[in-house]
């Protein structure tokens, strides 16, 4: 009978082992647990590793002076295309305020100073401010210390917040930069400038810019007129005057052919206000696209209200001119008013050296009847009468109704 057969015996493979390599669950030679560690109390093992993880955290950073960092992150941006000192607004609204703030660490051994703060432009002011990693305010800048605004102390964070106001910007609808340059003591780095870009859109344009209204006739006035056209992506809309200069008469109206886009500002000085001169805007109201009352736009306007006849100069100063043996002084007496001509009747010279001086009044371009529109008056002295005391007033006599006397004053200028 045969014999049975012994099963098969699968023979056993065992992976083979890599050279240093150490079991699942055991240390390798030589990386046994430090004895002081196994004798460490339980309660100091937390702190021990909390020790380790921060010894592993990132480099300090080379000392570079006030480094510009990342706000969110507090380190310096990784991004090669980063640029820390700089900052976009993008298109803005005329009449806002905005504002950025630049942050930075100081990587000196030492305290950095920051001494000195200059804006490209009185639109923009820069406000220093010391400040912990959350950004709370831990010291602000000091602007009534010269030279020393802010210290920062190593490793201290602090910000550097620029804010423009847009009303005070000369340049709209157009881009504008900001520059602002801050001086410190680092060795590393003394000088940093800070860059901003915005655009600032005013929603219209108008000419001209300044309405001027000069030499106004005060028994005639005079008017003035403005075009306005709106512009750029604000979508608002002109709704009325809302303040003139008191006495003038305003009106706003839309263009026919361009409803809505242009308008027609118009600016009369009316007769009879007093002479002198007046500064001052014309305000208007917008509306948004909702409807809702925008902000204003503000025209400035400069009238200077003269009598109908006016003389230039007020006064007639004698000078002696190289070896000439007369000397003489002459002022233009001319009518502001269309088609207003007069006649000088009479000269005559009240004061101190009157005896010695001639007057002499000349029409340009005389009427039948002697009357011009524009006189030369001219006082003439012999050279000697500068060396005596001299001065008076010079009082024409016109056959103006509105204007019946002009005075001039009258001096002399010895060297």
């Amino acid at each position: 009978m045969p014999r049975p057969r012994s099963p098969a015996v699968r023979p056993v493979v065992r992976p083979a082992r890599l050279p240093g390599s150490v079991r699942p669950g055991r240390l390798a030679p030589g990386h046994a647990t430090p004895h002081w560690f196994r004798t460490l109390p339980a309660f100091l093992v937390p702190a021990v590793v909390l020790g380790l993880l921060v010894g592993c955290g990132p480099a300090p950073l080379p000392p570079s002076g006030l480094l510009a960092l990342d706000p969110a992150t507090n380190q310096p941006s990784a991004d090669p295309e980063a640029r820390p000192h700089y900052h976009n607004f993008g298109r803005i609204a005329f009449g806002e305020r905005v504002h950025h703030a630049f942050r930075f660490q100081n990587t000196d051994p030492a305290p950095v100073t920051i001494h000195q703060v200059q804006s490209s432009c009185g639109c923009s002011v820069a406000d220093l401010r010391r400040v912990d990693r959350a950004g709370n305010v831990l010291e602000q800048g000091r602007p009534d210390q010269p030279g020393a605004l802010l210290v920062v102390p190593p490793g201290g964070l602090c910000e550097i917040e620029l804010r423009v106001d847009t009303q005070a910007l000369s340049q709209r609808d157009a881009p504008k930069l900001v520059t602002v340059r801050v001086g410190t003591d680092s060795v590393q780095r003394p000088w940093i400038t800070l860059e901003a870009t915005l655009h600032v859109e005013l929603g219209f344009v108008y000419t001209p810019a300044t309405l001027e209204l000069s030499r106004v006739p005060q028994g005639q006035g005079a008017a003035g007129s403005v075009v306005i056209r709106r512009e750029g992506d604000l979508g608002l809309r002109l709704s009325g005057v809302l303040d003139h200069p008191p006495g003038f008469d305003v009106e706003l109206t839309d263009d026919p052919g361009q409803p809505g886009d242009l308008w027609h500002l118009s600016v009369v000085v009316p007769p009879g206000l007093p002479p002198g001169s007046t500064i001052g805007n014309v305000r208007l109201g917008t509306r948004g696209p909702d409807g809702e009352p925008g902000r204003e736009l503000t025209i400035p306007v400069v009238a200077r209200i003269l009598a109908d006849i006016a003389v230039q100069p007020s006064q007639l100063i004698l000078r002696s001119r190289g070896d000439a043996e007369t000397v003489e002084q002459e002022a233009r007496i001319e009518s502001l008013v269309d088609g207003l001509r007069f006649r000088i009747e009479q000269a005559e010279l009240i004061g101190v050296g009157a005896e010695h001086l001639k007057v002499e009044s000349v029409p340009l371009d005389p009427d039948t009847r002697g009357r011009s529109r524009l006189w030369t008056v001219r006082l003439i002295a012999p050279r000697s009468a500068l060396e005596t005391p001299l001065g008076g007033t010079l009082r024409l006599t016109l056959d103006d109704a509105q204007t019946p006397t002009i005075e001039l004053r009258y001096a002399a200028m010895r060297r």
